[in-house]
């Protein structure tokens, strides 16, 4: 089987790694996650990371997870400023029609037969980001 899925997130650690891995390894097509964000604004158990430090750690993070399941990750320019009640919160800092306009980007870009979003953008998303 030949193709490409495009699975979208907020965050680097929003994708779904079974389905990624599951769509290269199974069926060997190309699986690209686009985070919005580099994960900047999360929280962090594991060290001393915050700020820019931490999405870096994310984004090394995210890149050696994508060597795992043998996908490709790319990343949006909206920075995550910490936790969102709501999606309108989080599109008046990021800009409605600058979100639409880097989702169509990565879309012509990868050109997926199918696209993946993990959240619905509702409250039971846990947050404003997803």
């Amino acid at each position: 089987m030949t193709g490409t899925v495009l699975h979208i997130g907020a965050h680097p650690d929003d994708e779904d790694i079974g389905l990624l891995s599951y769509m290269s390894h199974k069926f060997g097509v190309r699986a690209v996650y686009w985070s919005a964000t580099r994960g900047e604004g999360g929280q962090n158990r594991i060290g001393p990371y915050k700020g820019e430090s931490l999405g870096v750690f994310r984004t090394w993070e995210s890149l050696a997870s994508r060597a795992l399941d043998g996908g490709e990750s790319l990343y949006g320019p909206f920075i995550d400023f910490g936790y969102s009640k709501n999606g309108e919160e989080s599109l008046s800092k990021w800009g409605s029609k600058e979100m639409v306009k880097k989702i169509v980007r990565a879309i012509r870009m990868v050109q997926p037969q199918i696209i993946v979003s993990r959240w619905k953008g509702i409250s039971d998303d846990f947050h404003g980001h997803h």
